[in-house]
């Protein structure tokens, strides 16, 4: 995973006994930022998900490997378990089963089970978010009509500790709120 003589991370799969085979490689001297590595996992999960792979075990190395890049330990936890959870991700409510990339199982080992345990409960609830959102983004506007926003908004947030204020027209009005309202003259809806 991290080459300490090359400066160089790197992920390898394994069949069985046979191991070696590499999807990615990065220099950490070039570039390198929390971003970086955070988008670099997404597309390694990405790039896996095509295979034939179920299951993925990752083995997170040491925080003092990194600790001149990331701003503390509890920041490299989360741009890796994001990063993989980013990965995760595929918008398929209208494909095919054949189309649809599969979702990996992953397994995380650390040296600090309980820090690790408390990133992944945080970061699950904010990737969850962020996937919610581009759920929304990629519907088409022919399913995704203003009333269809709304209900999906209350049913997503009906069981968390949130109020929506849902305006109408004539609130919009009132609020001046003229984009919104002009991009809705444009619908049928």
């Amino acid at each position: 995973f991290y080459d300490t003589k090359k400066n160089e991370i790197y992920f390898e799969h394994s069949v069985g006994e046979i191991s070696g085979s590499q999807f990615y490689r990065f220099n950490l001297k070039k570039n390198f930022t929390p971003d970086f590595f955070r988008n670099s996992l997404a597309g390694f999960i990405q790039k896996i998900s095509t295979s034939n792979y179920k299951k993925i075990l990752v083995a997170i190395p040491s925080y003092e490997l990194f600790k001149e890049i990331f701003v503390s330990e509890e920041n490299y936890l989360e741009s890796i378990i994001e990063g993989l959870l980013l990965g995760n991700y595929s918008f398929d409510k209208y494909k095919s089963e054949k189309g649809k990339l599969k979702r990996l199982e992953l397994y995380i080992d650390y040296s600090d089970s309980k820090k690790i345990t408390k990133i992944i409960n945080t970061s699950t609830k904010l990737i969850d978010a962020v996937t919610f959102a581009r759920d929304l983004v990629n519907e088409p506007a022919n399913s995704l009509t203003p009333h269809e926003f709304v209900n999906r908004l209350k049913h997503e947030f009906s069981s968390k500790n949130i109020k929506l204020k849902i305006f109408n027209k004539a609130q919009l009005q009132k609020q001046n709120m003229n984009c919104i309202l002009s991009v809705g003259r444009a619908s049928s809806n």
